[in-house]
Protein backbone atom coordinates (compact mmCIF):
# COMPACT_ATOMS: atom_id res chain seq x y z
CA UNK A 1 0.00 0.00 0.00
CA UNK A 2 1.54 3.18 -1.08
CA UNK A 3 2.08 5.94 1.55
CA UNK A 4 1.15 9.46 1.45
CA UNK A 5 3.82 11.62 3.19
CA UNK A 6 2.61 15.34 3.46
CA UNK A 7 5.90 16.64 2.86
CA UNK A 8 6.97 14.10 -0.09
CA UNK A 9 3.26 14.78 -1.51
CA UNK A 10 4.53 16.32 -5.06
CA UNK A 11 7.08 14.37 -5.66
CA UNK A 12 4.95 11.22 -5.60
CA UNK A 13 2.40 12.31 -7.77
CA UNK A 14 5.14 13.16 -10.17
CA UNK A 15 6.36 9.52 -10.19
CA UNK A 16 3.23 8.67 -11.33
CA UNK A 17 2.18 11.75 -13.80
CA UNK A 18 2.42 10.46 -17.37
CA UNK A 19 2.21 6.62 -16.46
CA UNK A 20 -1.13 6.62 -17.21
CA UNK A 21 -0.73 8.27 -20.56
CA UNK A 22 1.59 5.40 -21.56
CA UNK A 23 -1.54 3.56 -21.36
CA UNK A 24 -3.99 5.33 -24.08
CA UNK A 25 -3.05 2.85 -27.38
CA UNK A 26 -4.74 -0.30 -24.61
CA UNK A 27 -7.97 2.11 -24.70
CA UNK A 28 -10.55 -0.68 -25.18
CA UNK A 29 -12.76 -1.13 -28.29
CA UNK A 30 -16.19 -0.16 -25.79
CA UNK A 31 -14.58 2.73 -24.58
CA UNK A 32 -12.70 3.79 -28.13
CA UNK A 33 -15.71 3.68 -29.70
CA UNK A 34 -17.11 6.42 -27.32
CA UNK A 35 -13.84 8.27 -27.27
CA UNK A 36 -14.33 9.00 -31.08
CA UNK A 37 -16.88 11.66 -30.96
CA UNK A 38 -14.96 13.65 -28.82
CA UNK A 39 -11.93 13.66 -30.85
CA UNK A 40 -12.78 13.92 -33.85
CA UNK A 41 -15.81 15.82 -33.78
CA UNK A 42 -15.56 18.19 -30.45
CA UNK A 43 -11.41 18.84 -30.99
CA UNK A 44 -10.65 16.67 -27.67
CA UNK A 45 -7.34 15.08 -27.75
CA UNK A 46 -6.69 12.22 -25.30
CA UNK A 47 -4.60 13.24 -22.76
CA UNK A 48 -4.61 9.82 -20.38
CA UNK A 49 -6.29 6.95 -19.79
CA UNK A 50 -5.76 4.43 -17.15
CA UNK A 51 -7.31 0.76 -17.61
CA UNK A 52 -7.99 -0.85 -13.38
CA UNK A 53 -6.67 -3.59 -13.05
CA UNK A 54 -9.49 -5.86 -12.37
CA UNK A 55 -10.97 -4.22 -16.10
CA UNK A 56 -13.96 -2.85 -14.35
CA UNK A 57 -13.52 0.77 -14.16
CA UNK A 58 -11.60 3.06 -16.72
CA UNK A 59 -10.30 6.83 -15.97
CA UNK A 60 -9.57 9.56 -19.46
CA UNK A 61 -9.17 12.95 -19.72
CA UNK A 62 -9.44 14.89 -22.61
CA UNK A 63 -8.10 18.20 -23.29
CA UNK A 64 -9.37 20.91 -26.04
CA UNK A 65 -7.10 23.92 -27.42
CA UNK A 66 -9.16 26.35 -25.37
CA UNK A 67 -8.43 24.55 -22.41
CA UNK A 68 -11.28 22.98 -21.59
CA UNK A 69 -10.85 19.62 -20.16
CA UNK A 70 -13.34 16.39 -19.70
CA UNK A 71 -12.84 13.46 -17.15
CA UNK A 72 -14.40 10.47 -18.62
CA UNK A 73 -14.90 7.86 -16.16
CA UNK A 74 -16.27 4.23 -17.39
CA UNK A 75 -17.76 1.20 -15.80
CA UNK A 76 -17.98 -2.19 -17.03
CA UNK A 77 -20.57 -4.57 -16.12
CA UNK A 78 -21.47 -7.85 -17.79
CA UNK A 79 -18.19 -7.28 -20.35
CA UNK A 80 -20.09 -4.15 -21.49
CA UNK A 81 -18.62 -0.36 -20.89
CA UNK A 82 -20.55 2.24 -20.17
CA UNK A 83 -20.30 5.84 -19.42
CA UNK A 84 -20.35 6.14 -15.35
CA UNK A 85 -19.07 9.96 -15.45
CA UNK A 86 -18.65 13.13 -17.91
CA UNK A 87 -17.37 15.91 -15.76
CA UNK A 88 -15.64 19.06 -15.70
CA UNK A 89 -16.43 19.52 -12.70
CA UNK A 90 -14.00 17.26 -10.68
CA UNK A 91 -10.91 18.10 -13.11
CA UNK A 92 -8.76 21.01 -13.11
CA UNK A 93 -9.05 23.48 -16.19
CA UNK A 94 -6.93 25.02 -18.18
CA UNK A 95 -3.75 24.11 -20.80
CA UNK A 96 -1.61 22.38 -18.32
CA UNK A 97 -1.68 18.86 -18.73
CA UNK A 98 -3.89 16.85 -17.18
CA UNK A 99 -4.21 13.27 -15.88
CA UNK A 100 -6.38 10.43 -13.63
CA UNK A 101 -5.10 7.32 -12.90
CA UNK A 102 -5.95 4.40 -10.27
CA UNK A 103 -3.93 3.68 -7.09
CA UNK A 104 -5.40 0.32 -6.99
CA UNK A 105 -3.92 -0.83 -3.62
CA UNK A 106 -4.61 2.23 -1.96
CA UNK A 107 -3.13 4.62 -0.06
CA UNK A 108 -2.09 5.67 3.66
CA UNK A 109 -2.33 9.19 4.60
CA UNK A 110 0.33 9.99 6.90
CA UNK A 111 0.56 13.19 8.85
CA UNK A 112 2.73 14.55 11.64
CA UNK A 113 -0.91 14.34 13.17
CA UNK A 114 -1.36 10.89 13.92
CA UNK A 115 -4.63 11.24 15.02
CA UNK A 116 -5.68 11.65 11.91
CA UNK A 117 -3.27 9.23 9.97
CA UNK A 118 -5.55 6.72 8.47
CA UNK A 119 -5.45 3.94 5.43
CA UNK A 120 -7.56 3.56 2.09
CA UNK A 121 -7.39 -0.25 1.29
CA UNK A 122 -9.53 0.53 -2.02
CA UNK A 123 -8.43 1.96 -4.97
CA UNK A 124 -8.19 5.48 -5.33
CA UNK A 125 -8.70 7.81 -8.42
CA UNK A 126 -6.31 10.18 -8.78
CA UNK A 127 -6.95 13.59 -10.96
CA UNK A 128 -4.10 15.93 -10.74
CA UNK A 129 -2.48 19.04 -13.26
CA UNK A 130 0.98 19.19 -13.94
CA UNK A 131 2.84 22.52 -13.65
CA UNK A 132 3.24 23.25 -17.33
CA UNK A 133 1.16 22.15 -20.62
CA UNK A 134 4.56 21.23 -22.70
CA UNK A 135 5.52 17.60 -21.91
CA UNK A 136 9.60 18.61 -21.48
CA UNK A 137 8.73 20.93 -18.90
CA UNK A 138 6.75 19.22 -16.40
CA UNK A 139 8.64 18.72 -13.33
CA UNK A 140 6.07 18.29 -10.58
CA UNK A 141 2.27 18.00 -10.19
CA UNK A 142 0.58 21.02 -9.25
CA UNK A 143 -2.40 20.02 -7.85
CA UNK A 144 -4.53 16.60 -7.47
CA UNK A 145 -7.66 15.32 -6.06
CA UNK A 146 -8.34 11.62 -4.85
CA UNK A 147 -11.55 10.02 -4.54
CA UNK A 148 -11.83 6.38 -2.83
CA UNK A 149 -14.32 3.40 -3.92
CA UNK A 150 -16.71 2.28 -1.23
CA UNK A 151 -19.62 0.45 -2.23
CA UNK A 152 -19.28 1.59 -5.57
CA UNK A 153 -19.17 5.04 -5.51
CA UNK A 154 -16.16 7.49 -5.55
CA UNK A 155 -15.90 9.48 -2.55
CA UNK A 156 -13.78 12.53 -2.20
CA UNK A 157 -10.91 11.92 0.22
CA UNK A 158 -8.00 14.69 -0.47
CA UNK A 159 -6.79 17.19 -1.81
CA UNK A 160 -3.83 19.65 -2.29
CA UNK A 161 -3.12 22.35 -4.32
CA UNK A 162 0.03 24.42 -4.45
CA UNK A 163 -1.17 27.38 -3.87
CA UNK A 164 -3.42 26.66 -0.92
CA UNK A 165 -3.02 23.45 1.28
CA UNK A 166 -3.37 19.67 1.62
CA UNK A 167 -6.85 18.75 2.89
CA UNK A 168 -7.68 15.47 4.33
CA UNK A 169 -11.66 14.57 4.19
CA UNK A 170 -12.98 11.76 7.04
CA UNK A 171 -15.79 11.23 9.45
CA UNK A 172 -17.71 13.96 8.00
CA UNK A 173 -14.63 16.67 8.65
CA UNK A 174 -12.21 18.22 7.06
CA UNK A 175 -8.22 18.47 8.27
CA UNK A 176 -6.50 21.55 6.36
CA UNK A 177 -2.80 21.83 6.21
CA UNK A 178 -0.58 25.27 4.95
CA UNK A 179 1.09 25.68 0.84
CA UNK A 180 3.40 22.33 0.38
CA UNK A 181 6.04 25.14 0.29
CA UNK A 182 5.56 25.77 3.82
CA UNK A 183 8.17 23.76 6.14
CA UNK A 184 6.06 20.41 7.37
CA UNK A 185 3.09 21.10 5.98
CA UNK A 186 2.10 23.37 9.63
CA UNK A 187 -1.19 22.20 10.96
CA UNK A 188 -4.18 24.56 10.24
CA UNK A 189 -7.14 22.91 11.86
CA UNK A 190 -10.44 20.96 11.73
CA UNK A 191 -13.82 21.97 10.11
CA UNK A 192 -16.64 19.53 10.86
CA UNK A 193 -19.11 19.31 8.43
CA UNK A 194 -20.18 18.13 5.39
CA UNK A 195 -19.12 18.53 1.58
CA UNK A 196 -20.36 16.40 -1.29
CA UNK A 197 -18.28 13.96 -1.69
CA UNK A 198 -19.66 11.77 -4.60
CA UNK A 199 -17.59 12.00 -7.64
CA UNK A 200 -20.59 12.65 -9.68
CA UNK A 201 -21.71 15.71 -7.89
CA UNK A 202 -18.93 16.96 -6.45
CA UNK A 203 -17.39 20.14 -8.25
CA UNK A 204 -13.45 21.72 -7.14
CA UNK A 205 -15.25 25.03 -7.80
CA UNK A 206 -17.17 24.14 -4.27
CA UNK A 207 -14.53 23.09 -2.51
CA UNK A 208 -13.29 25.26 0.39
CA UNK A 209 -9.60 25.22 -0.64
CA UNK A 210 -8.71 27.17 2.37
CA UNK A 211 -9.34 27.14 6.23
CA UNK A 212 -10.90 30.45 6.20
CA UNK A 213 -13.20 29.76 3.97
CA UNK A 214 -14.36 26.06 5.26
CA UNK A 215 -14.75 28.10 8.38
CA UNK A 216 -17.07 30.13 6.59
CA UNK A 217 -19.48 27.81 4.51
CA UNK A 218 -18.86 24.04 5.68
CA UNK A 219 -21.55 23.54 8.16
CA UNK A 220 -23.18 20.43 10.44
CA UNK A 221 -27.10 19.92 10.31
CA UNK A 222 -28.23 21.41 14.08
CA UNK A 223 -30.05 19.93 16.78
CA UNK A 224 -33.66 20.78 17.00
CA UNK A 225 -34.58 22.81 19.93
CA UNK A 226 -37.45 20.79 22.25
CA UNK A 227 -40.91 21.70 21.46
CA UNK A 228 -43.51 20.33 18.91
CA UNK A 229 -41.25 19.85 16.14
CA UNK A 230 -38.64 17.37 14.85
CA UNK A 231 -36.32 16.73 12.06
CA UNK A 232 -34.25 14.32 10.21
CA UNK A 233 -31.47 14.43 7.61
CA UNK A 234 -32.28 13.00 4.30
CA UNK A 235 -29.27 12.28 1.67
CA UNK A 236 -30.85 13.82 -0.92
CA UNK A 237 -29.78 12.79 -5.15
CA UNK A 238 -27.26 15.51 -5.69
CA UNK A 239 -26.31 17.71 -8.04
CA UNK A 240 -29.98 19.64 -7.94
CA UNK A 241 -31.43 22.81 -6.74
CA UNK A 242 -34.97 23.35 -6.25
CA UNK A 243 -36.74 26.79 -5.39
CA UNK A 244 -37.60 27.39 -1.66
CA UNK A 245 -40.79 29.15 -0.74
CA UNK A 246 -41.66 29.93 2.73
CA UNK A 247 -44.54 27.80 2.82
CA UNK A 248 -46.34 24.68 0.79
CA UNK A 249 -46.87 26.57 -2.66
CA UNK A 250 -45.60 29.00 -4.54
CA UNK A 251 -47.93 31.70 -3.87
CA UNK A 252 -46.26 32.23 -0.63
CA UNK A 253 -43.52 34.22 0.12
CA UNK A 254 -39.87 33.22 -1.29
CA UNK A 255 -36.69 34.51 0.84
CA UNK A 256 -33.44 35.80 -0.62
CA UNK A 257 -35.18 38.52 -2.44
CA UNK A 258 -37.44 35.65 -4.28
CA UNK A 259 -34.35 33.57 -5.36
CA UNK A 260 -34.48 31.03 -2.31
CA UNK A 261 -32.57 27.84 -3.71
CA UNK A 262 -31.35 25.03 -2.19
CA UNK A 263 -28.86 22.76 -3.07
CA UNK A 264 -28.69 19.08 -2.85
CA UNK A 265 -24.94 19.04 -2.57
CA UNK A 266 -24.93 19.58 1.40
CA UNK A 267 -27.17 18.26 4.69
CA UNK A 268 -30.65 18.86 4.67
CA UNK A 269 -33.17 18.24 6.82
CA UNK A 270 -36.28 17.11 6.71
CA UNK A 271 -39.44 18.25 9.08
CA UNK A 272 -42.70 16.45 7.22
CA UNK A 273 -44.98 17.11 4.57
CA UNK A 274 -48.21 19.06 3.73
CA UNK A 275 -50.11 19.39 0.32
CA UNK A 276 -47.30 17.65 -1.63
CA UNK A 277 -44.71 19.69 -0.40
CA UNK A 278 -42.24 19.50 2.68
CA UNK A 279 -40.37 21.62 5.02
CA UNK A 280 -36.97 21.76 4.83
CA UNK A 281 -34.01 23.32 6.80
CA UNK A 282 -30.41 24.11 4.96
CA UNK A 283 -27.74 25.60 5.44
CA UNK A 284 -26.69 28.98 3.42
CA UNK A 285 -23.60 30.03 5.32
CA UNK A 286 -21.83 28.98 8.49
CA UNK A 287 -23.99 31.25 10.73
CA UNK A 288 -27.18 31.70 8.02
CA UNK A 289 -29.70 28.70 7.99
CA UNK A 290 -33.02 28.66 6.09
CA UNK A 291 -36.45 26.81 7.28
CA UNK A 292 -38.30 26.89 4.38
CA UNK A 293 -40.36 24.43 1.54
CA UNK A 294 -40.01 22.54 -1.40
CA UNK A 295 -41.39 20.53 -3.44
CA UNK A 296 -42.46 16.65 -1.77
CA UNK A 297 -41.55 15.37 -5.58
CA UNK A 298 -37.66 16.55 -4.67
CA UNK A 299 -37.63 13.53 -1.75
CA UNK A 300 -35.49 10.15 -2.95
CA UNK A 301 -37.58 7.24 -3.53
CA UNK A 302 -38.64 5.11 -0.54
CA UNK A 303 -37.82 8.21 2.20
CA UNK A 304 -40.42 8.24 4.76
CA UNK A 305 -41.70 11.24 5.27
CA UNK A 306 -44.56 12.01 7.69
CA UNK A 307 -47.42 14.57 7.34
CA UNK A 308 -46.67 17.99 9.50
CA UNK A 309 -49.35 18.10 12.70
CA UNK A 310 -49.70 21.78 12.43
CA UNK A 311 -52.12 23.42 14.17
CA UNK A 312 -54.83 26.16 12.98
CA UNK A 313 -55.26 28.75 16.26
CA UNK A 314 -55.57 32.15 15.92
CA UNK A 315 -52.89 34.42 18.11
CA UNK A 316 -52.06 37.83 17.87
CA UNK A 317 -48.63 40.17 18.02
CA UNK A 318 -48.50 42.26 21.13
CA UNK A 319 -45.51 43.98 19.56
CA UNK A 320 -43.98 44.77 16.34
CA UNK A 321 -41.90 41.48 15.96
CA UNK A 322 -39.87 40.23 13.65
CA UNK A 323 -41.03 37.01 11.44
CA UNK A 324 -37.57 34.94 10.32
CA UNK A 325 -37.10 31.81 8.66
CA UNK A 326 -33.81 31.17 10.65
CA UNK A 327 -34.76 31.10 14.29
CA UNK A 328 -31.88 28.79 15.33
CA UNK A 329 -28.91 30.97 14.08
CA UNK A 330 -28.65 34.52 11.98
CA UNK A 331 -32.41 35.90 12.84
CA UNK A 332 -32.61 37.32 9.68
CA UNK A 333 -36.23 39.31 9.26
CA UNK A 334 -38.47 38.30 6.19
CA UNK A 335 -40.54 40.95 7.01
CA UNK A 336 -42.05 43.12 10.49
CA UNK A 337 -45.38 41.99 11.68
CA UNK A 338 -47.20 44.87 13.36
CA UNK A 339 -48.39 45.14 16.89
CA UNK A 340 -51.81 42.88 17.17
CA UNK A 341 -52.12 41.61 14.22
CA UNK A 342 -53.87 38.26 13.54
CA UNK A 343 -51.38 35.71 12.21
CA UNK A 344 -52.07 31.51 12.01
CA UNK A 345 -50.48 29.83 15.00
CA UNK A 346 -49.26 26.45 13.77
CA UNK A 347 -46.83 24.92 16.21
CA UNK A 348 -43.80 25.41 18.67
CA UNK A 349 -39.84 25.38 18.39
CA UNK A 350 -38.08 26.40 21.60
CA UNK A 351 -38.70 29.21 22.32
CA UNK A 352 -40.20 30.09 18.80
CA UNK A 353 -43.44 29.63 17.21
CA UNK A 354 -44.36 29.24 13.65
CA UNK A 355 -47.13 30.95 12.61
CA UNK A 356 -48.60 32.28 9.19
CA UNK A 357 -49.06 35.55 8.52
CA UNK A 358 -51.49 37.14 5.60
CA UNK A 359 -49.49 40.55 4.80
CA UNK A 360 -52.15 41.22 2.29
CA UNK A 361 -49.77 40.55 -1.08
CA UNK A 362 -49.33 36.89 -0.38
CA UNK A 363 -48.89 34.78 2.71
CA UNK A 364 -45.53 33.65 4.13
CA UNK A 365 -44.78 31.62 7.19
CA UNK A 366 -41.83 31.93 9.76
CA UNK A 367 -41.34 32.10 13.11
CA UNK A 368 -41.64 34.89 15.72
CA UNK A 369 -40.78 34.56 19.51
CA UNK A 370 -43.50 32.97 21.70
CA UNK A 371 -43.29 35.87 24.17
CA UNK A 372 -43.91 38.24 21.04
CA UNK A 373 -47.67 37.10 20.78
CA UNK A 374 -50.80 36.57 22.74
CA UNK A 375 -54.04 34.00 23.02
CA UNK A 376 -56.29 36.87 23.82
CA UNK A 377 -56.87 40.49 22.62
CA UNK A 378 -57.21 43.57 24.58
CA UNK A 379 -61.11 43.54 24.61
CA UNK A 380 -61.14 40.02 26.16
CA UNK A 381 -59.04 40.69 28.60
CA UNK A 382 -60.66 43.61 30.01
CA UNK A 383 -64.00 41.80 29.97
CA UNK A 384 -62.42 38.74 32.11
CA UNK A 385 -60.65 41.52 34.64
CA UNK A 386 -64.22 43.28 34.98
CA UNK A 387 -65.73 40.22 35.64
CA UNK A 388 -63.43 39.91 38.80
CA UNK A 389 -63.59 43.29 40.13
CA UNK A 390 -64.60 43.45 43.98
CA UNK A 391 -67.59 44.53 45.44
CA UNK A 392 -65.14 46.87 47.77
CA UNK A 393 -65.76 50.69 48.45
CA UNK A 394 -63.83 52.73 46.06
CA UNK A 395 -63.65 49.74 42.99
CA UNK A 396 -65.60 50.26 40.30
CA UNK A 397 -68.74 47.84 40.55
CA UNK A 398 -68.02 45.18 37.29
CA UNK A 399 -71.30 46.36 35.47
CA UNK A 400 -70.17 49.95 34.73
CA UNK A 401 -66.64 49.57 34.96
CA UNK A 402 -65.55 49.68 31.17
CA UNK A 403 -68.27 52.26 30.99
CA UNK A 404 -67.13 54.66 33.78
CA UNK A 405 -63.75 54.20 34.12
CA UNK A 406 -60.97 54.80 32.15
CA UNK A 407 -59.22 51.42 30.92
CA UNK A 408 -55.67 50.71 29.92
CA UNK A 409 -54.11 47.55 28.87
CA UNK A 410 -50.86 46.59 28.42
CA UNK A 411 -49.03 42.93 28.16
CA UNK A 412 -45.19 41.80 29.66
CA UNK A 413 -43.61 40.00 27.01
CA UNK A 414 -41.49 38.41 29.80
CA UNK A 415 -44.51 37.41 32.05
CA UNK A 416 -46.85 36.26 29.61
CA UNK A 417 -49.60 38.68 31.78
CA UNK A 418 -51.54 41.17 30.72
CA UNK A 419 -52.34 44.64 33.50
CA UNK A 420 -55.61 46.05 33.03
CA UNK A 421 -56.40 49.29 34.80
CA UNK A 422 -59.47 50.88 35.97
CA UNK A 423 -58.75 54.32 36.40
CA UNK A 424 -61.70 57.31 37.88
CA UNK A 425 -59.55 60.28 37.16
CA UNK A 426 -60.36 60.77 40.72
CA UNK A 427 -56.89 59.74 42.13
CA UNK A 428 -58.18 56.30 42.47
CA UNK A 429 -58.43 52.91 40.51
CA UNK A 430 -57.61 49.41 40.55
CA UNK A 431 -55.54 46.88 38.70
CA UNK A 432 -56.39 43.41 37.59
CA UNK A 433 -53.67 41.12 36.37
CA UNK A 434 -54.72 38.05 33.68
CA UNK A 435 -52.48 35.20 32.51
CA UNK A 436 -52.77 35.27 29.07
CA UNK A 437 -52.53 31.63 28.62
CA UNK A 438 -54.94 30.57 31.19
CA UNK A 439 -57.03 33.34 31.15
CA UNK A 440 -57.11 33.10 35.28
CA UNK A 441 -57.04 36.53 36.81
CA UNK A 442 -56.24 38.21 39.98
CA UNK A 443 -56.77 41.92 41.54
CA UNK A 444 -52.90 43.13 42.25
CA UNK A 445 -53.63 46.59 43.51
CA UNK A 446 -56.41 48.00 45.40
CA UNK A 447 -58.47 50.98 45.27
CA UNK A 448 -55.93 53.48 46.30
CA UNK A 449 -53.02 51.87 44.73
Amino acid sequence: MKKFFGFLLILAALLLLGCAALAADEVPSGIMDKLIPYTTDQGYWLQSFDLISAGDWAAATLQRNDGHNLLLLYRNRDNEWSTYLKSDGVIFQGRKQTSAYFIEEGLTYETHREDISFSVSTPVLRIEQANSDQSQEVEYSERFIDFTLRNGAWLLTAWQDFDYCTVVVRDSALYYYGSWLAEYLPWRGKVTGTVQRDIRWASIGNIPHTYELALRSVTVAPDIPSGLLSAEEIRFTGGKKYSVYSGPGENYLRGGSGKAVVSTNDWIQVFGKENGWIMIQYAITADHMRIGWIRESALPKNAGVGTLQLGSYTARTAVPCALTDDPLFSVSSLMTVPAGAEVTWLTAMGSWTYVEYDAGAQPVRGFVRTSDLTVMTAEQVKSVAQAVLPPTEGAPAAADALRNYAVTCSYDTATGLWSVRFDSGKGDGYTVAVDDRTGAAWSVEGPNG
